[in-house]
């Protein structure tokens, strides 16, 4: 059962780098637990409003938050987990046999996937927001959106974040940095 851990790690990878995204599903089983925090999440109120289909107070906020200030992911998110909690949840399921074991990956991994697939639009809305700031000759507000994704990715990639969203981070991170660069100097 040990080998199927990397085979796992590799495919919800692939996936990662693939872009493909699911929706989540209310029921689906939860075998690893995160800790609660009593420090509100930082994504939560652009992802709230995300969520509403309010793009410019999701884009608002997720230029105001103060990325270095807390927790990025709420407890309830498998984008909470570092690689070893992840792994730590994940091990015992598989190695349990259960005919559920299966299904439960798979939910997880759904689930996972969802997540990122919202935050990676997220994001895109705000690089978006910064091209159009741009677009306008607002180059202040341009560079405060680019910042802001910088900001985002830098906090995330870091070796206590799972490692498919490392590797969203660095490309968003890129992202940014193109962006900055393109836009003239003051």
């Amino acid at each position: 059962m040990k080998s199927i851990v990397p085979v796992l790690c590799l495919v919800l990878l692939a996936l990662g780098v693939g872009g493909v995204g699911c929706r989540r599903q209310a029921s689906a089983p939860n075998p690893i637990q995160t800790t609660p925090s009593e420090v509100p999440a930082l994504t939560k109120p652009a992802l709230t409003a995300w969520q509403q289909g309010d793009r410019p107070s999701a884009v608002s906020n997720f230029v105001a938050t103060d990325w270095a200030a807390g927790p990025v992911f709420g407890p309830d998110s498998v984008l909470s987990l570092s690689e070893e909690q992840f792994k730590a949840g994940i091990q015992p399921v598989l190695a349990s046999g259960a005919p559920t074991a299966t299904v439960t990956v798979k939910a997880l991994q759904t689930r996972m996937m969802d997540e990122l697939k919202t935050m990676k639009q997220l994001v895109g809305a705000v690089a978006q927001a910064g091209r159009e700031a741009a677009a306008t000759n607002n180059v202040a507000l341009a560079r405060q959106h680019f910042e802001s994704v910088q900001r985002y990715a830098t906090t995330l990639n870091t070796t206590n974040s799972l490692a498919i969203l490392r590797l969203d981070a660095q490309a968003a991170l890129k992202l940014a940095q193109r962006e900055l660069a393109a836009l003239p100097t003051p």
